[in-house]
């Protein structure tokens, strides 16, 4: 049960991270258009 868990959690963080690196890249461009 424990190493499910565990499982459940990297994959929660993993999903997390690449959504934030996906808004961060998406800020970026906007404000480049901006410029």
């Amino acid at each position: 049960m424990m190493k499910i868990w565990m499982w459940k959690w990297k994959l929660m963080i993993i999903m997390l991270k690449s959504r934030c690196i996906q808004v961060l890249y998406l800020i970026r461009s906007i404000l480049h258009q901006n410029r």
